[in-house]
């Protein structure tokens, strides 16, 4: 159905998606944050990564799936935690889980979700992680992550790297849109008392820039649930992770989409993962588009990815359908990449396939780390 509409590729669901969702929506998802620096650098970090492959190498059978907290699903690639998702379709969280369960693979539904936990996990067919923020009310922390657990999720994804969300992007300010202010129905965000009584929280005032690394460890001490903590941008801070009690870490700037001039995900992910070793598993989102950019980021040392936006371009070109199109999009981009690099199994990766190449924009420094020599 996509490809006779001519939608062969994530670019293509892009374009679609700029045409049918309401444009202060799609400004919201859409660019960076400010002079879009770090946004703009991202596919130029990617362009600067070549590939190096090997042939007379066995691919008769290339198999994309792969483990992740001790569950194998099928793809490599996760729907990160986004809201709202209702903005692009109405059904939202809702159609992207279904869809992450058809293709095997894991949706993290967001703390500012528009569905509940408990509507959210009835209708999946998969895993699914709680994606959390630390907030304020932590009675209201302690309810929320008991939620998760009672209804069948299997990791938190806990988000750190938001100690304030004071401000907007400029091309929101510049186009502002009413309905921006009622489209989320923070439908999480409800804290129940002890006589019974309900009361819902305002996430934004709720967002504590007091966090520190003694909250993971009261996270820790309240769940038995895997913690991944999402935010990750230092070999040190993966460490700590380590150090307090994580399963895994996911290498992200947010999508580039709080503050300007930070350094990209996969300029990031070496170090990460160097530093952390087999003490914890490495994710990374930021930037995937293609197929090839997965290739990349598994070589470099990611157990797998998680992808946002494109969960948005799927939602607005079709649903639940157009989802899943965006996850099969990648998994046969990714199993072509690895076809042509001599690559049959995750296992298979490894950074001697990638060499720093020069660009026309050339990242500065960029993968001085974990080259092998090669075109230095």
């Amino acid at each position: 159905m996509f490809e006779e509409q001519g939608l062969l590729n994530l670019h293509d669901l892009e374009a679609r998606a700029r045409m049918v969702m309401r444009k202060g929506i799609f400004d919201m998802v859409d660019g960076g944050f400010n002079d879009e620096i770090t946004y703009k650098r991202t596919q130029r970090a990617f362009d600067s990564i070549g590939l190096v492959p090997r042939y007379l190498k066995d691919v008769s059978h290339v198999d994309t799936s792969t483990t992740l907290l001790g569950h194998q699903i099928t793809l490599p690639i996760l729907s990160a935690p986004s809201a709202p998702q209702i903005g692009a379709h109405p059904d939202g969280d809702l159609a992207t889980c279904r869809a992450a369960g058809a293709l095997g693979t894991i949706e993290i539904l967001s703390h500012a979700s528009d569905f509940t936990i408990e509507e959210v996990t009835a209708t999946a067919t998969g895993s699914v992680w709680c994606n959390i923020f630390m907030l304020k009310d932590r009675e209201y922390m302690h309810q929320y992550v008991k939620r998760a657990e009672a209804t069948g999720c299997t990791a938190l994804c806990w988000t750190i790297d938001t100690p304030s969300l004071d401000m907007m992007k400029e091309q929101m300010l510049r186009n502002p849109d009413p309905i921006l202010e009622t489209l989320s129905r923070w439908a999480n965000m409800v804290r129940t008392d002890p006589d019974g009584t309900q009361v819902t929280l305002n996430f934004m005032e709720q967002i504590d820039p007091g966090t520190t690394w003694e909250d993971m460890d009261w996270l820790r001490s309240i769940t038995s649930l895997p913690i991944v903590v999402k935010g990750i941008l230092r070999g040190d801070d993966a460490q700590l992770c380590v150090k307090h009690g994580a399963s895994g870490v996911v290498v992200s700037n947010h999508g580039a989409r709080l503050v300007d001039g930070m350094i990209t995900a996969i300029e990031a992910l070496p170090e990460v993962v160097d530093a952390v070793g087999d003490h914890c598993e490495v994710l990374m989102d930021g930037g995937i588009r293609r197929g090839l950019d997965i290739f990349k980021a598994l070589a470099l040392g990611a157990k797998a990815v998680l992808i946002g936006r494109p969960i948005w371009y799927g939602l607005a070109a079709g649903g639940e359908a157009g989802v899943q199109e965006v996850f099969r999009i990648l998994q046969r981009e990714l199993a072509y990449a690895m076809t042509m690099s001599g690559v049959a199994k995750m296992e298979d990766f490894n950074r001697e396939l990638l060499v720093k190449v020069p660009t026309l924009y050339e990242a500065d420094g960029f993968a001085a780390q974990w080259t092998t020599g090669r075109g230095l």
